[in-house]
């Protein structure tokens, strides 16, 4: 991992293909990544894997993925600062055509709704301020923005099987897991989820549903769960 600083961006190396400009400031970017590369959150090889990323921020995991041997990334990110910046950093990567970027938000169900952007923690842009980002977020701007259902954004993919499902959208994965019909969910083979309230609904459900289910990090009322259907589901 190689490092250099322009401005207000600081250029990290990934790969010996990929270099990423991340904001030094009034953002998590650099955390993020650490979480990816350092903290292996997500794993670290998806040889022909088939992803769904739900919340691509600023498009370091789908990046992570592809460089990193998935065949496919369909990847979402609704905030107008993040999926710019997602865009252009996968366009300028060699993995362009192996990342679909889409500007849309997922909950459970279809429409439009009201996006809160704090532009000091563009990590925390969120469609459901919670009590766990009071403290240290403030939402100053409000826009509007499509919303699919993940189930449409699963018939979008076409896809039969997914691989991985990333969700890390500041308190939409519980409209997520606990709204879509099983036989939806069921089509995913690992769940990666950051959860930002109790767990315990989400860790339920998954479970119900024939998934072995692990907290790897538990901050209170924040962590990562990772679910893996187990070979008699």
């Amino acid at each position: 991992m190689g490092v250099n600083s322009a401005g207000n961006l600081v250029y990290i190396a990934i790969t010996d293909t990929l270099t990423l400009p991340l904001r030094a400031a009034n953002s998590w970017d650099i955390a993020a990544l650490s979480e990816t590369l350092i903290e292996k959150d997500y794993g670290s090889s998806f040889l022909g894997y088939r992803i769904l990323d739900v919340g691509a921020y600023n498009g370091d995991t789908p990046l992570f993925f592809v460089a990193h041997g998935a065949e496919k990334v369909i990847a979402a990110e609704p905030a107008p600062d993040n999926y710019a910046l997602a865009r252009k950093n996968i366009i300028d990567s060699p993995y362009s055509d192996r990342i679909e970027l889409l500007p849309v938000a997922v909950a459970g169900t279809d429409g439009e709704m009201t996006f809160y952007l704090d532009p000091r923690n563009p990590q925390s842009h969120t469609l459901s301020p919670t009590a766990e980002n009071a403290p240290y977020v403030t939402y100053t701007e409000q826009v509007k923005v499509p919303v699919w259902s993940f189930a449409r954004l699963v018939a979008h993919s076409g896809w039969e099987t997914i691989d991985l499902v990333k969700l890390d959208f500041e308190g939409a994965e519980f409209p997520i897991i606990l709204e879509t019909p099983p036989d939806v969910l069921k089509k995913v083979r690992k769940w990666v989820i950051e959860y930002h309230a109790d767990p315990q609904p989400l860790e339920n459900r998954l479970q119900q549903l024939g998934y072995s289910v692990q907290r790897v990090k538990d901050y209170v009322l924040t962590g990562l769960i990772w679910a893996e259907k187990t070979p008699s589901s």
